[in-house]
């Protein structure tokens, strides 16, 4: 192994060693390398012309971007103002029905202690026709046939 490295080692070395033949530039190189040099040139030229155009496109979509955006920005504040009235209408309502349920609840208060005014009263009415009755057969009789006590 170490036989066939050296032996590559000096082919490298020895055996490759090229004889280079100078070879005049002549003036046909010369104007052939200006001719490559002036195509370069229009072709680089033309490549930031399309460069140019390229950007200007991408600044048309910027510019519609930023349209779009300033509409999207338009409709969130449209729907935050709806939202906001949203919000004020239900609490309205809310607040409507609430006052309702007090008003009724404050306004039966004296209704219902008057029913309980008239509920006693009537019980102490009854109680005294009962015992008045028992001394009456004839008013015992009628209130037994119309089922009243």
């Amino acid at each position: 192994m170490r036989v066939l490295l050296i032996f590559i080692l000096i082919n490298f070395i020895f055996l490759h060693q090229v004889n280079a033949i100078q070879i005049p530039f002549t003036q046909d190189d010369k104007e052939r390398l200006i001719r490559l040099e002036i195509k370069m040139e229009e072709g680089f030229k033309s490549l930031d012309y399309r460069f140019q155009a390229i950007d200007k496109k991408f600044e048309a979509l910027d510019t519609k971007f930023e349209a779009i955006d300033s509409k999207f920005e338009g409709i969130q504040n449209q729907l935050n103002l709806i939202s906001a009235l949203i919000v004020t209408l239900v609490a309205g309502v809310l607040g409507s029905v609430a006052y309702m349920w007090w008003d009724r609840r404050l306004a039966n208060a004296p209704i219902k202690e008057e029913i309980e005014t008239e509920k006693r009263k009537y019980n102490t009415l009854v109680v005294a026709l009962k015992e008045y009755s028992m001394n009456h057969p004839d008013l015992k009789k009628i209130f037994d046939n119309a089922a009243i006590l």
